[in-house]
């Protein structure tokens, strides 16, 4: 049997679970951005450590120490999947060739 719009009336819950389910989706929306703002701040500004700790204001057991601490926090606070998003956030604050459009601070 095809259902047409002229035989199926949803009922008003159906209707206003999706509208709530429209409204989280706009949330979940909203906090990605946030978090690609997050990425492109912490991005550029890890590139501008960077630039500094290779102008002599840093040593390299230092920069190793510290990203052995993010590791370990983003692993504490997420798990295995903790490790690999601090993994790529680590990898996007190393690459020299970053274009400043792309990450925001650089």
């Amino acid at each position: 049997m095809t259902v047409t719009s002229e035989t199926f009336t949803p009922n008003p819950t159906a209707l206003a679970g999706t509208a709530e389910l429209d409204h989280v989706f706009d949330e979940v929306d909203r906090v990605d951005a946030e978090i690609v703002a997050a990425i492109r701040r912490r991005t550029g500004l890890a590139h501008h450590a960077g630039r500094l700790r290779r102008a002599g204001h840093g040593t390299v057991p230092a920069h190793t120490r510290r990203e052995m601490a993010v590791l370990a926090r983003f692993t504490a606070a997420l798990g295995r999947d903790g490790s690999a998003l601090a993994a790529t956030l680590l990898r996007l604050g190393r690459d020299p060739l970053a274009d400043a459009a792309t990450y925001g601070q650089d």
